[in-house]
């Protein structure tokens, strides 16, 4: 048959997400020899749900100073079709940091630029020149007319790159300054004090603005003479940085990864399951005579895109086969050829996937009519990397549709556990959180009833493969017992009891204040028990040992003083 509506009544019994761990060699900073950069320190940490190595340098260009941060940040394949959210996040960092770096607000900047891989601003700080006139005699100064004056010095700039890379995100970081403009105090370079004695013998000393000097300076840092040339160096030095960065990721050996296992319809649409074993899958008469297309799509990943080709293998009904994966550069022809490909098993994928960190190969098993019989069924790709392969396998077992074997049904709880012991809330009130993992394929409308200690059921859906409640127990009239399972379904039209589990648990009640039992079974007895010293009870009965403790101890004081006048 074309479709795989059999596939589809596997996928009840097992629609579980899953994907392989995620492997990798510890990140490696990248040597940055040839871009300018003189690397000082490097650290590496977790930040922002990813692997981060920071390295920070500097270097120089004629007068020009700069340091250079570099973030290279690894995250999860899981991760992949979050990266621009990730993106979005270090660009934040990043301008964070040049706030605080530069020491003012972006806002400021004279000069921007952005695009959707970097951002440049140029700044020229604001100073201020404190003018004056003072007199003084002898020891006795008294200033007058004090006035400001803004100016502006001290240009700089910032450069960020910022780029998405496979499953990394990668930001540099250009800060610069000339050090030949940079005014450590504007009042010695800018400000000239005169002084002289006036009539009364008096000193008098003044402060001017020297202003032809710092119109001097000023068109020295007009940024058009020089704002181009830091947007120009922090675009050369991040470039060659990021560079360093990417083809570092390239030469770094890097496992590839069966990330996770897509069963799909001709149509293309699927669904996950865990790469593995997967259960017993029923098939009817029908799927005989017709036979079955499979169609099974093996998801890849490999964080340095070093793939180089896919494999195959293959045994069960129909088979085996094995071989290399047909590869279309059109993914049109790819899907075109999903949709009327021929009638035996293969393997094809598309080169795009091939080159790039997420990839994947689809295993097309075809199962001729009459061929289709009980027994394993097994696939396993094989990923082919220079840097060490991959593989990947998925099988079940086909059983004929209302055998002995085409439920193969388990119930486990997980909770509570067996001898558990559940305290009450309040009194006469416990909750008892119940979940049981239901494994199994072959019958329809599962539904589960949970048997308490006390006797009572309760129906329970069956939800995933998990039920999970929390059910409210009031008064129990037994002080344990067993919490009972049964799973039912409906195999051939007939309702079943398929699979059953049980646990043993314990209710105990709240410490009851003087009846000299450990009621919550904690050690701890009446009023010594700190779950009801601020009860009433409690509150009155210390009161009491403490005014018997004051009675004792001046009875023993009178007797202590009638020994002394004795004597």
């Amino acid at each position: 048959m074309r479709n795989s509506k059999i596939l589809w009544v596997m996928a009840v019994a097992t629609f579980l997400l899953g994907s392989t761990a995620f492997y990798a060699l510890a990140l490696t900073p990248p040597s940055l020899s040839g871009t300018g950069v003189r690397v000082i320190r490097t650290a590496s940490g977790t930040k922002n749900g990813g692997d981060y190595v920071f390295e920070y340098g500097k270097g120089t260009y004629g007068d020009i100073e700069y340091e250079v941060l570099t973030w290279m940040v690894r995250y999860p394949p899981s991760e992949l079709e979050r990266m621009d959210y990730h993106l979005s996040e270090w660009q934040v960092n990043s301008i964070i940091s040049a706030e605080s770096r530069i020491g003012m607000h972006l806002e400021d900047a004279l000069m921007t630029k952005k695009s959707n891989t970097t951002e440049f601003y140029f700044f020229q700080r604001n100073a201020t020149v404190l003018l004056g006139a003072t007199i003084s005699k002898g020891v006795q100064t008294i200033s007058s007319r004090v006035e400001n004056r803004s100016i502006q010095l001290n240009p700089s700039f910032v450069y960020t790159r910022y780029a998405v890379f496979n499953n990394y995100v990668i930001l540099v970081e250009v800060f610069g300054h000339w050090k030949s403009l940079t005014v450590e105090n504007p009042q010695d370079k800018f400000v000239r004090e005169t002084c002289h004695q006036d009539s009364l013998n008096r000193t008098v000393c003044e402060k001017t603005f020297l202003a032809k000097e710092y119109e001097s300076y000023k068109s020295s840092i007009a940024p058009s003479r020089i704002g181009v040339m830091g947007k120009s160096l922090g675009g050369v030095i991040s470039r060659n940085v990021l560079k360093a960065v990417i083809n570092h990721i390239k030469a770094t050996p890097a496992r590839p990864q069966v990330t996770k296992v897509t069963v799909m319809d001709s149509q293309g649409n699927g669904v996950d399951v865990k790469p593995g074993y997967v259960g017993n899958v029923p098939f009817t008469e029908r799927d005989v005579k017709n036979g079955v297309k499979l169609f099974i799509l093996f998801s890849t990943f490999d964080e340095n895109a070093n793939v180089k080709s896919y494999s195959f293998s293959y045994f069960g009904p129909g088979g085996p086969a094995s071989g290399g994966a047909l590869v279309f550069n059109d993914i049109m022809k790819f899907y075109s050829f999903m949709a009327s490909s021929p009638n035996r098993t293969l393997a094809y994928t598309y080169s795009g996937w091939v080159s790039n960190a997420s990839g994947g190969v689809v295993v097309q098993v075809y199962i001729p009519p009459g061929k289709l019989r009980k027994g394993p069924f097994h696939v396993m790709v094989n990923v082919n990397d220079g840097d060490g392969g991959a593989k990947g396998e998925l099988s079940w077992t086909f059983v004929p549709k209302g055998s002995s074997g085409s439920t193969g049904y388990s119930v486990k709880i997980t909770a509570p556990r067996n001898g558990a012991t559940l305290k009450q809330i309040f009194d006469g009130y416990f909750t008892m959180s119940l979940l049981a993992d239901v494994k199994g394929g072959g019958a329809e409308n599962l539904y589960a009833v949970v048997t308490l200690p006390d006797g009572s059921k309760k129906r329970e859906a069956v939800m995933g493969g998990l039920i999970a409640d929390i059910i409210e127990i009031s008064d129990p009239t037994v002080k344990g017992g067993t919490v009972k399972v049964d799973l039912y379904g409906t195999v051939n039209g007939t309702k079943k009891l398929l699979a059953s589990d049980s646990v043993r648990v314990s209710f105990v009640s709240k410490e009851v204040p003087g009846d000299k039992i450990d009621n919550d079974l904690d050690g701890l007895v009446d009023c010594d028990d700190p779950d009801i010293t601020t009860c009433d009870a409690c509150i009155q009965q210390k009161k009491l040992e403490w005014a018997e403790s004051l009675m004792n101890r001046h009875i023993a004081y009178i007797r202590k003083m009638m020994e002394v006048l004795r004597q």
